[in-house]
């Protein structure tokens, strides 16, 4: 059945689990600086008198946790002293998969990662 259809097989990069680790330390570094400093609290005002639909809150708070990550790494480069390497932060479009795009810097290298919140 799927004989006819020609799949493009991902091909990993041979220095892929060095990439990663770097990545995800500097991800770590960074949202574990914001909540040390007390930067992780969103806060929503609502006149609701019985509170927000619980059973799907994640349809609510899923967009401010993506803008809260967003903002922190949008700090983070703003920071004059950025000891993350971050380069470059990007939202992703409407719907799309991705919600962030970030890029860092590795030994004259540029690392493009895609970050999702969900």
């Amino acid at each position: 059945m799927y004989d006819t259809h020609n799949f493009k097989v991902p091909q990993q990069s041979e220095d892929y689990a060095d990439c990663s680790a770097f990545v995800i330390q500097k991800i770590e570094a960074i949202i574990t600086a914001a909540i040390d400093s007390g930067q992780n609290r969103v806060l929503i005002d609502t006149n609701l008198k019985l509170g927000l639909p619980m059973e799907n809150i994640n349809k609510i708070a899923g967009p401010f946790v993506e803008a809260w990550a967003y903002e922190v790494f949008s700090n983070a480069i703003e920071d004059e002293e950025n000891t993350y390497d971050l380069l470059n932060v990007e939202a992703g479009e409407r719907l799309n998969f991705v919600d962030i795009i970030l890029q860092f810097r590795r030994i004259e290298e540029t690392l493009q990662v895609r970050y999702w919140t969900r």
